[in-house]
């Protein structure tokens, strides 16, 4: 594939190059457990995702509450 990079003013290798090119997938057993391993993980990073958004939103409303002493925290 280097032999075959088109230089521009970003190297890339052209269409026609990708479109004649060949690749090898994995048996369909092989992706169906990668897809078994994988997916639970991709979902965690969803998961996780959304508490940030949540915890970014509550921090975003709170921290000038506090700052101003609207609101308080005691020990």
């Amino acid at each position: 594939m280097d032999g075959k990079i088109v230089h521009a003013v970003q190297p890339n290798l052209s269409l026609g190059e990708i479109g004649n090119t060949t690749f090898l997938l994995p048996p369909d057993d092989v992706l169906r457990e990668f897809e078994k391993v994988i997916n639970p993980i991709f979902e965690k990073k969803r998961s996780n995702t959304l508490q940030i958004r949540t915890l970014e939103k509550l921090r975003d409303t709170l921290l000038p509450k506090l700052m101003s002493g609207e609101v308080q925290v005691t020990i």
